[in-house]
């Protein structure tokens, strides 16, 4: 997928005079659309590999977490551990820190915490969630620059277990709203039963 690629700088010197953590909040939407048709594409039991020449969780964990949210079962990430064993790598993780987009270098912890103009320009899914302790991103793969003299990429294999039903994007404020409605009705249904 299309990405920061701040993963190339070690030998490749041009990011470095444009980058911004802006490239990654302004890649996560576009990067998700095009896995989520990827895996579209997908035969059941097929795998499919998302891949990035990022180092930004941003452009990796969240995009493979948002995918299995909304895949809601019908993928799951593969653990590769034991392929290329040779291959010297770090684990994926279950949470990581988003620095503001405007330039302050502040460290934004809740979805709240942005300006109504960033909610605007990105998706609630750059944060890392509760869920992603569940997801095993730990079976993601990460590759530094400096563990064999490459650039740096993220890799993680997803498999199609069944034909996927997407569920929508949900922001906070609509997944709190929904779960109020969900708890009304039992409230309703059990004082009608009580009755």
């Amino acid at each position: 997928v299309p990405c920061s690629g701040d993963g190339t700088m070690r030998k490749n010197a041009g990011p470095w005079e444009k980058w911004s953590c802006l490239d990654a909040l302004g890649l996560h939407k576009l990067q998700v659309k095009i896995a989520i048709r990827g895996a579209d594409l997908l035969a059941v039991g097929g795998e499919m590999i998302y891949s990035t020449c990022s180092l930004n969780p941003v452009e990796d964990e969240a995009v493979v977490a948002e995918l299995l949210r909304r895949a809601d079962g019908a993928l799951q990430l593969v653990d590769v551990s034991d392929r290329l064993p040779q291959l010297r790598r770090c684990s994926g993780v279950p949470t990581w820190h988003v620095v503001r987009s405007d330039r302050s270098g502040s460290i934004v912890r809740e979805w709240g915490d942005f300006t109504d103009l960033e909610r605007s320009r990105q998706w609630e899914s750059v944060l890392p969630r509760a869920d992603c302790r569940d997801m095993h991103l730990e079976r993601c793969l990460r590759v530094m620059p400096h563990h064999g003299d490459t650039g740096g990429f993220f890799v993680a294999v997803l498999r199609k277990e069944r034909p996927i039903v997407w569920r929508e994007f949900e922001s906070s404020d609509e997944r709190r709203k929904r779960e109020r409605a969900a708890a009304a009705a039992n409230e309703r249904r059990a004082a009608s039963g009580a009755a």
